[in-house]
């Protein structure tokens, strides 16, 4: 797989061949700045924010990435982070998707938010709700390194990690409206840019956006506000500062969540895809301010500071809250066993402060990054939960009953904490113009954790390594090595032992991978192994650590144009997922809810006979998978199918373009199986029209 992409460049190679940069360019701030990736139809980006390794073009980096730009998000009509990373064969949802927030695992492991990057910034997102993409620039997938690039994660996140990259000023300005109706759910936003001063040295930019209304789901409400300002200041070549405020706030009402098989039950057939099965008066709400800041300073040529820092004043509240639904029996009942929960304050702090320098020497171009990394979380006046009485249902013929009266919890308020703190440094030497690269690194990390029901002090030194090749200027070929440390996982309230976090694992990671540009179409491949320690709920009902769950698998995508009217975004995933050591009863068996195989397939094309009319269409396959770890729960295949389509023309002065999706066009029901043994429901057909204006 990896030979074919080498020997394919070869061929490519004087189609495609670029200049690089020469070094005291490549050396200028605002050249590791992320001022924008120019955007395309095909809606993926060449450049990407590696961590402490800051922004690279994605052909030139030792790990497997994938960048979709603001082009994407807008053209699809995008609103959550989940309506974006669907198109990543190597990103699964780990969460219903007409639930109360997003999850995600990548290669079949478990993203906690911890592994969100802000900005480049580790940890700068809350841990419930929906994640809007209206005031983003890329949302970027780090499939692999993620220990190294990003630091140890306090809620899991060896598979890899996303990065959220904000809208900042460019050099044209911005002036946008649209309107929009997404299943009974009016929404509007604005985006609105300018620079100013002799030189354009100050920026802004602001994005507003608010959506309320129905969901696809009976019962199912929600409630979306975001507006992001962004400014900067660039007063010379060498100096740059900026400060982005946001303010959120994100309701779910009667949302659907996740269910459970308990033992000996078989995987049920499909409800009605409308209907909720759980309670409507449960809810979740999240809201508050985050504030980033960054800033870079070339102090001597080839030298520069880099510091980021951010906070998030969040509050939170899980209001009557369904824990989780266990199906009983073959007849589709179901038991659920809600809390009232209430945790008036959420607060992130996060930062990442680096030191970096190129020079020459060993025959080669020298690159040194020292740093400091911090991310610590805060629940202030956690007042603990209140059990409500089981409640029991049915999957196909729901049981809706008042809301029970619920006092607040009582456990004492206090402060719940997680500290991830530590020190990094890596060098980097590149041979024969640059063509030839050996990385290495190692990471520092301790984590700290003080709550109610658990506390730990446990630290790490874990190295890093990487070797990259380009055979020709279009083509790169690496292999990499990681360790890292994971915070342990916290029992689910299904447990005997609900709320005990147990202690921190070693995770390690080996890949080697291929890329190259084919002219505008970026081909990559990769093979994998990863491993954790395994992490369930044993026949005991005891939240336990046992054994190593290890993924090796390969990736193969395909992101770009495949002629100048026709652009396609696709890609299949391989996962070899097995159980290793620990109880002899589960070894060799897979992990939950992780396919083996899984693949997309969009294709975005325009139709010449009518200019400005752009249609598309999208495949999304996920192989079986098991809902328990004896492997006697198996929930079958699935594909869905979307459709779309979209209109520019002009209307005087103003390009005003209509767009057209639809989800689930066939309205097809299935199960797929979350991280955690969760099954999650199909949405129905959801249509999206919106209309914008850019003047």
């Amino acid at each position: 797989m990896i030979g074919a992409l080498l020997a394919a460049s070869y061929f490519t190679a004087p189609a495609v061949a670029q200049d690089r940069p020469d070094d005291d360019e490549a050396a200028k701030v605002e050249d590791i700045i992320v001022t924008g990736t120019r955007l395309t139809d095909t809606g993926i980006g060449n450049k990407t924010s590696l961590g402490i390794l800051g922004e690279r073009p994605i052909l030139d980096t030792p790990f497997s990435v994938t960048s979709f730009t603001e082009a994407l998000i807008r053209n699809t009509g995008a609103r959550s982070l989940s309506d974006v990373l669907v198109r990543d064969p190597s990103v699964s949802a780990d969460s219903n998707p007409a639930g109360p927030q997003d999850g995600f695992a990548i290669r079949g492991f478990f993203v906690g938010r911890g592994a969100y990057m802000y900005d480049g910034i580790p940890g700068l997102t809350l841990n419930d709700g929906y994640l809007s993409v209206a005031n983003l620039e890329r949302v970027e997938v780090f499939r692999g390194a993620n220990a190294f690039l990003a630091g140890a994660s306090p809620f899991g996140g060896v598979g890899g990690a996303i990065n959220l990259v904000p809208k900042r000023p460019g050099d044209a300005p911005v002036n946008e409206a649209y309107v929009g109706y997404q299943s009974d759910s009016p929404l509007a936003g604005v985006d609105f840019s300018r620079r100013f001063g002799a030189n354009q040295q100050f920026g802004v930019r602001f994005n507003g956006y608010y959506q309320s209304g129905n969901g696809a789901v009976d019962q199912l409400q929600r409630r979306t506000e975001n507006f992001a300002l962004f400014t900067d200041w660039k007063p010379s070549d060498t100096l740059y500062l900026s400060l982005e405020l946001q303010r959120f706030r994100d309701r779910t009402d009667g949302y659907r969540d996740d269910v459970f098989l308990a033992a000996g039950v078989a995987v049920p057939r499909i409800p009605d895809l409308k209907r909720n099965y759980l309670q409507p008066w449960t809810f979740i709400e999240q809201s508050g301010v985050r504030w980033t800041a960054q800033a870079r300073w070339e102090f001597v040529p080839g030298w520069s500071v880099q510091a980021g820092y951010g906070k998030i004043d969040g509050d939170r509240d899980n209001g009557y809250y369904s824990a989780f639904g266990e199906v009983t029996d073959n007849a589709g009942t179901i038991v659920s066993f809600p809390f009232r929960s209430y945790q008036p304050n959420n607060d992130i702090e996060a930062g990442q402060f680096l030191l970096k320098g190129k020079f020459s020497a060993l025959g080669g171009q020298t690159l040194l990054t020292a740093g400091y990394t911090l991310s610590d979380t805060y629940f202030f006046g956690f007042a603990g939960a209140t059990p409500l009485a089981p409640i029991t249902s049915n999957l196909f013929n729901p049981v809706y009953v008042p809301a029970p009266a619920a006092p607040q919890g009582a456990n004492p308020s206090g402060i719940n904490i997680t500290e991830v703190r530590g020190w990094v440094g890596m060098a980097e030497q590149r041979w024969f113009d640059e063509r030839l690269s050996v990385l290495a690194g190692v990471r520092k990390v301790d984590i700290k954790l003080d709550t109610f029901f658990a506390q730990f002090d446990d630290g790490r030194t874990s190295p890093f390594g990487a070797l990259s090749f380009k055979p020709t200027v279009n083509s790169t070929i690496y292999a990499s090595y990681t360790e890292g440390l994971e915070r342990g996982g916290t029992a689910p309230v299904a447990a005997i032992n609900a709320n005990e976090t147990l202690p921190p694992g070693i995770t390690r990671q080996y890949e080697l991978g291929g890329k190259i540009d084919l002219g505008g179409l970026l081909a990559t491949a990769a093979v994998f192994e990863i491993s954790r320690p395994l992490e369930f709920i044993n026949a005991a009902r005891f939240f336990v650590q046992d054994g190593r769950q290890t993924h090796r698998g390969a990736e193969l995508q395909l992101q770009g144009s495949i002629r100048r009217d026709v652009r396609v975004i696709s890609g299949i995933t391989y996962l070899d997922a097995t159980i290793d050591n620990g109880n002899p009863a589960l070894k060799g068996n897979r992990p939950l809810g992780v396919p083996e195989w899984t693949g997309t397939l969009f294709v975005d094309a325009d139709i010449a006979p009518l200019p400005g009319l752009t249609i598309n269409g999208g495949l999304i396959y996920k192989g079986p998978q098991f809902a328990d770890l004896a492997n006697t729960q198996r929930v079958e295949s699935s594909t869905r199918v979307d459709a779309g389509a979209r209109y520019a023309f002009d209307a005087g002065d103003t390009r005003l373009t209509a767009r057209l999706s639809v989800e689930n066009i066939l309205n097809d029901g299935y199960w797929s199986v979350n991280s955690g043994g969760g099954l999650l429901l199909s949405s129905p057909r959801t249509v999206r029209l919106s209309l914008s204006a850019e003047f």
